[in-house]
């Protein structure tokens, strides 16, 4: 049985959209502990948009980080 996996796109909420010390370390904890992975990719646009695949209680954790918002969460089609 896998776990539910959602398409992810989020943002840090300053205005250049790099975050702050902390809040990096706390999405990069959750992406880790999720993924296996410290890596993901981004636009390199400012602000930059993230996006990846995480499981539905990584984006909760993901949405509970102050200075991160999520843009779009959803279901993989065909899972």
């Amino acid at each position: 049985m896998s776990a539910k996996k959602l398409t992810v796109l989020f943002r840090y909420a300053d205005e250049m959209g790099f975050g702050t010390e902390e809040n990096r370390a706390q999405v990069t904890k959750i992406i880790k502990d999720d993924t296996g992975s410290d890596v993901w990719s981004s636009t390199r646009n400012i602000p930059p948009t993230n996006f990846l695949q995480l499981s539905e209680k990584a984006v909760e954790e993901l949405r509970a980080v102050e200075g991160v918002t999520v843009l779009h969460a959803e279901e993989e089609e065909g899972e």
